[in-house]
């Protein structure tokens, strides 16, 4: 897809995607389709550990985000310090903080959507942390006036674009795989938020009803359209239906061998 184009039905290149998010409209066939597919517990948990010595801090820090608050890639990458600390504790969940994004805050959302990311305590810890160390206010000092209100800088000093994070996202992938993360090969940034998005809309359903489901994760992912969130419970029973059917399956062909095996020889 072309970012610009004209509002119609148009195809997406699989492998020149980069998962940013940006396509100007989506194909009605794959209206109900995940897409990327979000990656396993234990593959995030691999690929955090490793991101903690093997890329930069801030990429590190930017797949955090991604995993823990399910924020777009053009989210992140204007996330202003003064939000870190202006934001304000969520009356309702204890250890959750909360910031504005959207029109009005300098962090931009897909189609100008306003709303409020979501941040744990650890996690809002550890980005002040960052915004004042060295290494960020090294930075900050060499930016432009401009720029300097960014949580993230380039060591150009510039704030990160799509492509700049893409460029170390190529790294990332070759440098994991070097170690055995295999499943690095086709893995894109924008599979953080489709494995926090599963993850939320798991734990949604098993509490509540498939509305009230639908409705916080749809706040929490800053969907503008409802049908965007729905393909996440669409994915969920797709899953669990296939794990069943590959479960029946295996009881039937344990069946068949074992009969074998209790047959008389001939």
């Amino acid at each position: 897809a072309i970012v610009g184009a004209a509002k119609q039905i148009h195809n997406v290149i699989r492998e020149a995607c980069t998962g940013c998010g940006n396509c100007i409209d989506r194909c009605p066939t794959e209206a109900l389709l995940l897409r990327p597919l979000p990656i396993t517990v234990q593959h995030m948990t691999e690929l955090l550990d490793f991101t903690k010595e093997g890329v930069s801090e801030e990429l590190d820090l930017m797949l955090k985000i991604g995993f823990y608050t399910g924020a777009r890639l053009g989210t992140i990458t204007t996330l202003r310090v003064k939000a870190l600390f202006d934001a304000v504790p969520d009356p309702a969940v204890p250890g959750m903080w909360s910031i504005p994004v959207g029109p009005g805050t300098g962090i931009d959302t897909k189609f100008d959507v306003s709303g409020h990311l979501m941040l744990t305590d650890i996690l809002m810890k550890t980005l002040k942390v960052y915004a004042t160390s060295r290494r960020h206010l090294d930075r900050v000092i060499k930016a432009t006036d401009e720029n300097k209100s960014y949580l993230f800088l380039t060591r150009h000093f510039n704030p990160y674009t799509v492509d700049a994070v893409d460029r170390e996202m190529v790294t990332l992938r070759r440098a994991g795989q070097a170690v055995g993360l295999k499943f690095l090969q086709d893995f894109k940034f924008h599979q953080s938020r489709a494995t926090f998005g599963t993850w939320l809309m798991s734990i949604c359903l098993e509490t509540g009803t498939v509305k009230a489901a639908i409705e916080f994760v749809k706040g929490a992912l800053l969907h503008k359209d409802e049908r965007d969130t729905f393909r996440y419970v669409t994915f969920i029973e797709q899953t669990k239906t296939k794990i069943e059917m590959a479960n029946a399956f295996t009881r039937a062909f344990l069946g068949k061998v074992a009969e074998k095996a209790e047959a008389p020889n001939a």
